[in-house]
């Protein structure tokens, strides 16, 4: 294992991270040159697992202007577990039609369009340009989540008031300051209101040694004990915590309530998984190398899509001098 000393702490308890694995420089999955003369941007991608809390993060992660892409992109989530999170919701005590909820970005439209086919008629979905002075068009969720600040979700706070629900949807995983994003959501709900967050499972990444999954948007990699920790450090206190099952990877949801105390919960996770993921990836890189080498005899070799999980498939695993055809439906990324 690629073990090093790490200067890092953990954005989410402040404690020392160890770094599992330095992957080196790798191109950032959002940028594609329109020339060929035109540079590829490049960060270090380090992995590293707190010893205090044990989120897995990323060590000295991108800047958040240098990860806005040259042009606006929009990244689907899965949505078969939505009808039944919102089932989940409605029943919860206190929740009823003349409940206040609101989203923090686009990635709740979806949601909260089904709240008000229920009858809920007082659903928000917070506004880049307005609520967060954003104009950029190409500017996501990167910048998003630098601008979600306690300071920030005071003058929310003052133009909206409080919220009874706040969904938290694919946006925490984002956060380069998990503490003063916590902070911030926390004081967008009511004194008896719920925080509802939505992340990916990342427990199957870790037990099958996929690499692909690895990004430089995404901060931290949370699996169920890890994100139920760190949302009671943050007088966060889970309610329910939901896994809907999909096929890449799971969808973890955390019904969290500002003022209902939750058992504490499990121990820590062990760490012989995530040493076992750092570990393996001398061997998987490898193995897909020889696999590839062997398909490539019988004819070119082409992979299916250009987002981030290919990108990074390709240039974690430097398999780029075996693949000869990237196809992908995105037109304005043709002949990049």
């Amino acid at each position: 294992m690629n073990e090093l000393s790490s200067p890092h702490t953990c954005s989410a308890c402040g404690g020392a991270i160890r770094t599992l694995r330095d992957f080196g420089p790798q191109p950032l999955t959002n940028y594609f040159p329109a020339h060929g003369d035109e540079s590829v941007r490049f960060h270090p991608l380090i992995l590293g697992a707190c010893s205090e809390c044990a989120i897995v993060q990323l060590c000295d992660p991108c800047p958040p202007e240098r990860l806005k892409p040259p042009r606006p992109m929009r990244y689907n989530e899965p949505e078969g577990h939505l009808d039944a999170l919102v089932d989940e919701v409605v029943a919860l005590p206190g929740v009823s039609p003349r409940s206040r909820i609101c989203g923090l970005t686009y990635k709740e439209s979806t949601t909260l369009e089904r709240f008000h086919q229920r009858g809920f008629l007082q659903v928000t979905e917070l506004s880049s340009s307005a609520d967060f002075q954003i104009t950029d068009a190409s500017a996501g969720l990167e910048t998003i989540q630098a601008r979600i600040t306690p300071g920030v979700a005071d003058a929310l706070v003052e133009r909206h008031g409080t919220f009874d629900v706040v969904l938290v949807r694919h946006l925490l995983e984002h956060s380069h300051d998990l503490t003063n994003f916590l902070a911030a959501v926390r004081r967008l709900a009511a004194t008896d209101g719920y925080i509802i967050f939505e992340v990916p499972d990342c427990t199957t990444m870790f037990s099958v040694t996929d690499y692909s999954f690895l990004w430089e948007d995404h901060i931290s990699y949370f699996t169920p004990t890890t994100l139920a920790r760190t949302l009671r450090q943050h007088r966060l206190h889970p309610q329910q915590m939901l896994t809907y099952p999909y096929a890449l990877e799971n969808s973890l949801v955390a019904i969290t309530s500002r003022n209902h105390a939750s058992p504490s919960g499990g121990e820590l996770p062990g760490t012989s998984s995530i040493d076992r993921y750092a570990a393996s990836f001398p061997h998987i890189r490898d193995m897909w190398t020889q696999k590839l080498t062997e398909l490539k005899q019988q004819g070119p070799i082409a992979i299916l899509g250009a987002g981030h999980l290919a990108v990074t498939f390709i240039n974690l695993l430097g398999v780029e001098p075996l693949i000869d055809y990237v196809c992908d439906d995105a037109a304005d990324k043709v002949n990049r």
